[in-house]
């Protein structure tokens, strides 16, 4: 199951969620750009780790969530989002101290030059991908509550919108 989610980025922000239960719609009093539209694809609010031992390969899969931003430009103009390297996004798996266990940019190295996204009108871009669910030193992450975010490495935008954040629980399924 995949979550999406709709943020509409106007002078009153519309929030709709979709969940197994029901739809909601959360009007938010945020001014930001107007016309450009977020859509936020996440993972099932809850994952299970297969920790069971496979009998045809001792090599298990490192287990992983999807994570996804797109952001659709409704103007008439281009909009351009500035970036200090190449890395336009990251994807954070937060523990309840806000503490980061995971991250999608671990072990991955990015151009450190100035790089521009530009959106022309009527047009989108996606931002996103795996984030893998271990620790800094390979170990899986312990069943808990978390936080999984992503946000845009913009300078000149807001680099998290509402909307690009829920809840995560992690289980261990033996």
């Amino acid at each position: 199951m995949k979550i999406f989610r709709t943020i509409t980025l106007l002078t009153l922000m519309m929030f709709s969620s979709t969940s197994v239960i029901a739809t909601s719609l959360l009007n938010l009093d945020i001014a930001e750009k107007s016309g450009v539209n977020m859509v936020t694809q996440f993972p099932a609010p809850q994952v299970w780790i297969d920790l069971m031992p496979s009998p045809i390969s001792s090599i298990k899969e490192i287990p992983s969530v999807d994570v996804y931003m797109r952001l659709e430009n409704n103007t008439s103009e281009p909009i351009t989002y500035n970036f200090s390297s190449s890395q336009e996004f990251d994807i954070h798996i937060t523990d309840s101290f806000g503490n980061i266990v995971s991250r999608w940019s671990r072990g991955r190295v990015f151009a450190q030059a100035f790089t521009d996204v530009t959106i022309l009108p009527g047009t989108s871009r996606t931002f996103g991908g795996s984030v893998i669910l271990t620790t800094r030193d390979g170990q899986f992450i312990k069943p808990g509550r978390y936080e999984l975010s992503i946000a845009l490495g913009s300078r000149n935008y807001p680099s998290v919108y509402p909307g690009s954040k829920m809840p995560l629980d992690i289980g261990w399924a033996y």
